[in-house]
């Protein structure tokens, strides 16, 4: 649950789950979700958009399809991480959509994910992969990618497979 206080600033009830305080303000959080499908939602002036995470419980094979993300003031448009314990630190820039995963760390890959016909604009990056823990399923194709310093940059050590992004 997100509680807004009269300044305007997002706060969030005490957990007892690590990194939930800090993803307070989502606009929609799928944490340790499996088989879910977001189509056609509008998140709109949140903290961020779109944050898939796995404090809770694996997080894998969800659709995210034809959503508008849009002006969430402080964090990325979609953001899928795997966390490890005790840490919540990614490094990535404000960007349409990060896919982070810090296997040194701990954090489980990020495998079998499609980044595709996405139209992210007026970002420093469009997709920042910053993951040590990625595989060659990872797949970022066919994205319209308009005013973003770089389209999409690979931050980690794995490969990325990201063709025919324009």
């Amino acid at each position: 649950m997100t509680l807004a206080d009269p300044n305007g600033e997002t706060t969030c009830p005490d957990s007892p789950f690590p990194f939930l305080g800090d993803d307070c303000g989502e606009g929609i959080n799928l944490n340790g979700a499996s088989f879910a499908v977001l189509y056609g939602n509008v998140m709109q002036g949140n903290q961020g958009g779109i944050l898939m995470s796995n404090e809770l419980g694996a997080t894998h094979d969800n659709v995210i399809l034809r959503n508008q993300v849009l002006n969430n003031v402080s964090d990325c448009g979609i953001t899928m991480a795997s966390n490890p314990e005790g840490c919540d630190e990614s490094g990535a820039p404000r960007g349409g959509i990060e896919i982070s995963s810090d296997a040194s760390a701990g954090a489980a890959p990020i495998t079998d994910t499609l980044v595709y016909g996405n139209m992210i604009t007026n970002q420093e990056v469009g997709v920042w992969v910053g993951s040590t823990a990625i595989s060659p399923t990872i797949h970022v194709n066919r994205n319209w990618l308009g005013a973003a310093t770089v389209g999409v940059q690979n931050a980690g050590t794995g490969t990325l497979n990201a063709t025919q992004n324009h």
